[in-house]
């Protein structure tokens, strides 16, 4: 009967009229339970006949949004009250189950057609589910069948016991043998009927067989994987069932039942074997393609590929029948659901490694079909569309990152097996590389990524010593460079930027690691390698296939701080990828190649250079730099340390590389530490190779191998020393204090402290002190003493030695003696010990260098002695130690002087002054300049300091000093406000509303009429105001970073957004230019704009050249292309600055040659660190900006430096952390604001200090002095 009314509009006024309905006692509800029950089953007809996938278990609703099942099952679950009736009175039942009535049955029927959406059987009770197995075993049909669909789909299986299972289980095959063999047994109860192949969900009584035997399969399925169920199972002849059931074509939903309880079976390796030996690889051929059974034919052969053996016993199957398995397998990639793709993928993976399936799979072109497989997923469909979200598509149980992961680790283990084939096949092939990789003969599976990428080396060996092998004319690797392979792979490996936010962020990085681990293997033919350097265009942008694999390696470095993670697995490939194109991994060069002929040896070298030219560009040198460093994921670190020194040592042999790294500090102590040992003790094998590595690095960067054996003795005794608790009485050092004042002729004090701190004699009056285990002491009274009045001191200082040598021998330890002895005489005591320090008249302790080796071995350990060898490790540190220096002290270190030439000027000012009068050069000779700023701008003296009360005005964020002297220093807060104040009247100026969040930046033009000003914001954030009294608002810009006026004529302003530099018209606002490289073409992408923390472009001094983001940009020219683009040797800290010379750059650490680009030197105090140079450019000030959130790291200090030779003047301390400073332009006074806390927080209390500069502080001096003003 058809019905015109809407299906979802009936069953809503059925459910309404239920709902006004239901509470009265004589409400019958089997008519709403039945009629709800038919339109279910008849949408769930409709819902199958388009064909979803089966082992999707999901709601309709997110299978087919618009399909009529899911309205109707969202429309009865948004009815609670209805479910809980149905929990607590229509399912409900007696004891006996012969007596249950129509109410139940119809519930039941309804509970059973609503199971897609949601189970009304979770919330019953124990008792509810033992009447539900009873059901299965003893009720009459349809109710039997209904409680077995009930437990088969709900939670109620988990619960049952062992015996009850096996109960269930064996009454259910009893079950399904009569339906398939009726003859034997027969049951009355059970009626067949013809029914629609696949589709009939009718729950209407009489049920058809195939409904019956369906719900059933359901409940074998959930206890098929378990092996204490096995035995039952064979018992009951369960695969011979299977296999009657996958003879029967007609009944497909029926067939894929059965598959679904076999693929969970032979998950068993038992099952699996006796499956194999019933021809069951030719009943799932059998089966046909277009149907829901090949779906299932998918699931089983996965997991019999699960069992090596067993896929070993297949491939001896005929050959027809296993090209025709691997026909059906190919043909499910390519024409299945997603899930039969998902497994057909995890059977390939695991079948690879028998040469039969490998060369099958390529006869039939199987490759093709995974590729398109790959292509037509969401992954790279959606791949440019940031608005995708992955949410709803996890909740399927086969969602798409699985099968983009699942379909790449069937693409590397494609390769994988062929690279290991192959190896064996070269090494087979000749007697003496069978010697030399014996291991490498026979097939054996890549257990490890340090596994496969060994055979990746053997393979790049051999191919190098075998004249008849080329790997870039190697089938496999060209086949899939000819279908484009390789865009596929980096499309899949660079970032979704939808991700990078999310909790699928890891997925993702897996799914790029797993095909990063494929384009390893693909990259090892040059012509691939080649591909890199190529442009391809994703997300709008166009990128390098090295910038792609780069930045993988990049967000790996990063991944810990931001709380994402990329696994150090598939870092090792990228790293090997990059060592395989820098030639690190090449055991012999191209030169020593059999077949290398001139014309290929030029090809391959100038291939290599850009590639190592593309890797530099880059920014790989930072990359791989911090590589060798890393300790983080200590699982993988050893191999990566490993893999990126080899990528270093084939890019050092190309001449900017090698040029650059000789000036960088790369064997740096935290890296010599790293060498010393591996991070896992276990990896000892491969931290060898590492080691030999590093040794070549260092012998090509500085033409001599580090010395690893001492400076690994060395860091052992140091870690040793370092980890030592040291513990020692308190009583030997002062009693040491006592012998030296005894020595010192002071006597009343040595008995004072004696007294004081209960220093005992023995009986014998001795004084003894134990060393080690052995004490030793010397007895006062076999000593002679001068008499008293015997003067203590004298000129020739001959009396005073001999009478403390007197003295000092009654108390203190002489000698290594084992027992108490006498001294025979004072004659012998005298030659065996002779005292090699003395002292003058002047105060001065001399030791004595003649004293011979042995008698000071045998001299006791005194405070002299151990103050002798204190200063003799100082001045074993000196670059130039000379014999005759001046006397030393324990409170200032000591430095011998550098040597000087004849007409190096003296350190001493005066003598500077004095020589500036003569004949000398200007500054008094060759170092006189420096001298003369190092005596200046290492002396500030606090002059004033500007507060602001705390709860009253808010901190300070911004200072400038104005070039007019009417008005001083200028302050910015964290309110917009700036604050005028006079420098040498104490005066405070007006203070005026300019923004209204924090100023950031205050910067008065050289005549003084204008000041740009920039706050923390977006829109207007930036304003030029007229400095006439009025502060009138002249031009705003949006949205910037930071801006500058242009430095030689003040007429521009270049202004900073993101990685963009523009340059502003000051008098009009207008953007005359901009400049900045998103994305290019060809060898434009050698120009992408570097990552910075704090990115500000600059004008150089003469405004010809900005410097943005790393590029080097002409103002005069189109800004189509920069000049140059300098190395990001580190991502922390500014962009770089202009020297005023007009030669150089110096951007974070580095200073750069502008007239060859070439690295001039690296200034480690230089590090995250902001730059300014004085109004006569000779002084380069240097603070620290790079603050974070708790404002830990900040330096209390800032540093001077000479802008000649950026020799340091001085490191000036600071009571807080410096946050801003600023330079008057007269070098008279500097101010500087500081702030206990992050100086956005409204409740600091931050302070701007002033300085004069070259004005010794007072004594007593700390900072606070000079006259406050609070506004």
């Amino acid at each position: 009967m058809s019905f015109e009314i809407d299906p979802a509009s009936e069953f809503a006024g059925l459910i309404a009229n239920w709902k006004a309905e239901h509470q009265n006692e004589h409400y019958d509800p089997v008519y709403f339970l039945m009629r709800c029950s038919k339109i279910l089953e008849s949408a769930s007809v409709e819902f199958l006949e388009r064909n979803p996938d089966p082992f999707d278990q999901r709601h309709p609703m997110h299978i087919i949004p618009e399909c009529k099942l899911g309205k109707l099952l969202t429309l009865l679950g948004d009815c609670k009250e209805f479910r809980d009736k149905m929990t607590s009175s229509y399912l409900q039942t007696e004891d006996c189950p012969k007596n249950v009535g129509r109410v139940v049955i119809a519930a039941s029927r309804l509970a059973v057609s609503a199971l897609r959406g949601f189970n009304m059987t979770e919330s019953n009770t124990e008792e509810y589910m033992n009447v539900l197995i009873s059901w299965i075993i003893n009720a009459d049909e349809p109710l039997r069948t209904y409680a077995t669909a009930l437990v088969g789909r709900g939670d109620i299986a988990k619960k049952l016991g062992v015996d009850k299972s096996i109960h269930l289980i064996n009454t259910l095959l009893k079950r399904l043998w009569n339906y398939i063999e009726p003859d034997k047994y027969k049951d009355t109860e059970c009626i067949a009927m013809p029914v629609i192949s696949g589709v009939n969900n009718s729950l209407e009584t009489p049920l058809s067989a195939s409904m019956c035997q369906c719900y059933a399969f359901d409940l074998l399925t959930y206890f098929g994987e378990f092996k204490v169920f096995l035995s039952t199972f064979f018992e009951c002849n369960v695969l011979p069932l299977i296999n009657r059931y996958l003879a029967n074509e007609s009944e497909d939903r029926l067939v894929y039942k059965a598959l679904e309880f076999l693929g969970k079976l032979i998950y068993n390796h038992k099952a699996a074997t006796n499956f194999i030996e019933l021809d069951g690889v030719q009943k799932l051929i059998d089966i046909p393609r277009s149907s829901m059974s090949s779906t299932g034919v998918a699931l089983c052969l996965h997991k019999l590929s699960h069992h090596s053996d067993v896929i070993e016993k297949i491939c001896q199957s005929a050959t027809c029948i296993l090209e025709e398995l691997i026909q059906y397998a190919i043909w499910i990639l390519d024409c299945s659901h997603n899930s039969g793709k998902l497994h057909i993928a995890g059977f390939f993976s695991a079948s690879f490694l028998n040469f039969k399936v490998l060369s099958l799979f390529d006869n039939l072109n199987g490759l093709e079909y995974l590729l398109k497989m790959i292509c037509t997923t969401n992954y790279i469909i959606h791949a440019a569309d940031d608005r995708y979200s992955y949410t709803e598509d996890r909740k399927f149980p086969y969602p798409t990152l699985q099968i983009m992961k699942s379909m790449c680790i069937a693409l590397q283990k494609y390769f994988e097996a062929h690279i290991v084939f192959k190896v064996g096949q070269l090494v087979k092939s000749c007697p003496v590389l069978k010697r030399k990789y014996p291991s490498f003969e026979f097939v054996a599976r890549c257990d490890s990524a340090m596994h496969t990428i060994e055979y990746f080396d053997v393979l790049r060996e051999l191919a190098d010593e075998c004249g008849n092998f080329d790997l870039d004319g190697w089938e496999p690797i060209a086949h899939f460079q000819r279908l484009d392979g390789v865009s596929l792979l980096l499309k899949i490996i660079d970032d979704n930027p939808g991700l990078q936010h999310t909790m699928q962020a890891l997925e993702v990085s897996r799914v790029g690691g797993v095909a990063m681990s494929a384009l390893c293997a693909v990259t090892l033919s040059r012509s691939c390698q080649r591909m890199l350097t190529k442009c391809y265009p994703n997300l709008g942008m166009v990128y390098t296939g090295l910038h792609v694999i780069l930045r993988y390696i990049r967000n790996f470095t990063s991944s810990w701080d931001d709380g994402t993670a990329v696994e150090g697995v598939a870092v090792n490939y990228a790293l090997y990828l990059i060592a395989n194109c820098t030639g690190g991994t090449c055991a012999k060069s191209a030169d020593e190649a059999k077949h290398g002929t001139p014309k290929y040896n030029e090809n391959y070298r100038a291939g290599k250079e850009a590639l190592c030219k593309l890797i530099r560009h880059e920014d790989g040198i930072e990359v791989l730099l911090y590589c060798l460093e890393v300790t983080k994921s200590p699982e993988t670190a050893d191999e990566m340390r490993y893999l990126a020194c080899k990528a270093l040592v084939g890019l050092v042999e190309y001449r900017p590389v090698h040029e650059m790294l000789s000036k960088l500090h790369v064997f740096t102590s935290r890296l010599l530490l790293a060498i010393q040992e591996p991070v896992v003790k276990e990896k000892k094998e491969l931290h060898v190779k590492f080691r030999k590595n590093m040794e070549l690095l260092s012998t090509k960067i500085t033409g001599k191998a580090i010395q690893l054996a001492a400076d690994m003795n060395t860091v052992q005794r140091t870690d040793v020393v370092s980890e030592t608790l040291v513990r020692y009485r308190n009583k030997d050092v002062l009693l040491m204090i006592h012998n030296h004042l005894v020595w010192s002729g002071l006597d009343c004090v040595a008995a004072a402290l004696t007294q004081a701190a209960g220093i005992v004699p023995d009986v014998d009056g001795n004084l003894f002190v134990t060393s080690k285990s052995v004490k030793t002491f010397v007895t006062s009274k076999s000593v002679k003493t001068f008499e008293a009045g015997t003067p203590r001191v004298d000129r020739d200082g001959d009396g005073a030695n001999k009478y403390r040598e007197n003295r000092a021998l009654s108390g203190t330890p002489i000698g290594n003696v084992s027992t108490r002895r006498s001294l025979r005489s004072d004659a012998t005591l005298m030659h065996r010990l002779q005292d090699p320090y003395t002292l003058s008249s002047d105060g001065y302790v001399k030791a004595d260098s003649k004293v011979s080796e042995s008698n000071r071995s045998g001299y006791p350990v005194t405070l002299n002695s151990l103050v002798e060898e204190h200063f003799q490790q100082q001045h074993l540190k000196c670059r130039n130690p000379v014999s005759t220096v001046p006397h030393f002290s324990l409170f200032s270190p000591h430095r011998c002087p550098d040597p000087k030439k004849k007409i190096e000027e003296s350190i001493n000012v005066h003598k500077r002054l004095f020589h500036q009068q003569g004949v000398h050069p200007k500054w008094g000779g060759i170092g006189g300049v420096g001298h003369h700023l190092r005596m200046i701008y290492s002396r500030f003296r606090p002059a004033r300091v500007i507060k602001s009360t705390k709860g009253l005005k808010p901190p300070f964020t911004a200072a400038a000093f104005s070039p007019n002297d009417d008005c001083g220093v200028i302050l910015g807060d964290t309110d917009g406000n700036l604050h005028f104040s006079k420098v040498s009247e104490f005066a405070d100026g007006i203070v005026a509303g300019v923004f209204n969040t924090r100023i950031t930046q205050i910067e008065p033009s050289y005549a003084g009429d204008a000041m740009l000003t920039l706050e923390l914001g977006s829109y207007e954030n930036c304003k030029l105001l007229a400095m006439d009294g009025t502060l009138d608002q002249k031009l705003t810009m949006d949205n910037l970073d930071f801006a500058e006026f242009s430095k030689e004529v003040q007429n521009k302003i270049v202004c900073t957004r993101s990685d963009l530099a523009m340059i502003h018209d000051a008098n009009t606002g207008t953007i005359v230019n901009t400049y900045g490289r998103e994305h290019g073409e060809d060898d434009e992408s050698l120009y992408r704009s570097c990552f910075y923390i704090e990115n500000r472009a600059t004008f150089s001094y003469d405004d010809r050249l900005i410097l943005n983001a790393g590029l080097l940009w002409d103002v005069r020219k189109p800004p189509t292309l920069p000049i140059h683009k300098f190395d990001q040797l580190s991502d922390i800290g500014i962009s770089g600055v202009f020297h005023p010379n007009g030669l150089e750059v110096i951007i974070n650490t580095a200073v750069w040659d502008m007239r060859n680009f070439n690295l001039i030197q690296i200034i480690p105090a230089l590090d995250k660190c902001q730059l300014s140079f004085n109004r006569s450019r000779s002084v380069m000030y240097a603070m620290k900006v790079l603050h974070d959130q708790r404002n830990q790291g900040v330096e209390r200090a800032f540093l001077t430096f000479d802008s000649s030779n950026y020799n340091q003047l001085g490191v000036v301390s600071v009571e807080q952390p410096v946050y801003a400073i600023a330079l008057d332009a007269w070098d008279r006074n500097i101010a500087v604001i500081e702030t206990p806390k992050h100086a956005c927080m409204s409740d600091c209390r931050a302070l701007c200090r002033i300085y004069e500069v070259g004005m010794t502080r007072k004594q007593g001096d700390d900072g606070e002095s000079g006259s406050d003003s609070a506004f």
